[in-house]
């Protein structure tokens, strides 16, 4: 399975949890993997390309410019792996390196005060 090459395009929301820098994350999107030529055959039966849709859930944690994750990405194939049509297995650990930081909100431009007609300058 290592020789093969596959694409995932997933859509996902991110909450705040705790305090800012820690994140819970959930999303869904597709995927699609091509098979090599020496895989094309298992068991004696033709393997296709495969095509599904996928899921991912899981926690982030940045701190300063690193940004570290776990997420779990289960998978759902409907078409090319009639072996194994779900798996559960798809879980990863990355770390990442955080370019363009956003700029933290000061309190005044939070628009808490403009629910009550006060908004400050």
């Amino acid at each position: 399975r290592s020789e093969d090459i596959g694409l995932t395009v997933l859509a996902e929301k991110h909450r705040k949890i705790l305090f800012r820098g820690v994140n819970l994350y959930g999303g869904a999107g597709a995927h699609y993997y091509w098979k090599s030529t020496a895989n094309r055959v298992e068991n004696g039966d033709e393997v296709n390309n495969v095509f599904g849709l996928s899921a991912i859930g899981g926690l982030e944690v940045s701190l300063g410019r690193l940004n570290f994750s776990f997420d779990w990405k289960p998978e759902l194939h409907l078409s090319g792996d009639q072996v194994h049509p779900f798996e559960w297995t798809g879980a990863s650990v990355s770390m990442r390196y955080i370019i363009a930081k956003r700029e933290r909100k000061k309190i005044k431009d939070w628009g808490v005060w403009d629910a009550f007609g006060k908004k400050k300058n």
